[in-house]
């Protein structure tokens, strides 16, 4: 009777830890937006081009601090506009 009351028990502490793993973020880098530009999210294979995601943070040092949501297989690009964006991940991307 003690084993099996003791599983449960394990099985919620291992769910727990798993959790807080995934809770963690990684800093890739930062960028100072230019006035009047936005993000934008390229997939490389597809080249569908849209405006990217944020999480808002609020930080009370310092200024308000937005963080990307970054999807596989996809390059940001801070450009005025969509067609923009195109045009410089495309002579980024020629080869030399």
């Amino acid at each position: 009777m003690k084993i099996e009351a003791e599983k449960p028990l394990l099985d919620e502490t291992e769910l727990h830890a798993q959790k807080q793993i995934e809770k963690k973020t990684v800093l890739i880098g930062s960028a100072k937006l230019t006035p009047g530009h936005r993000v934008f999210q390229i997939n490389e294979k597809t080249l569908d081009c849209e405006e990217a995601k944020y999480n808002k943070e609020v930080h009370y040092t310092s200024a308000d601090r937005r963080s990307i949501i970054v999807k596989p297989d996809c390059v940001y690009v801070m450009a005025l506009n969509k067609k923009n964006a195109l045009k410089r991940f495309k002579r980024a991307n020629q080869p030399k």
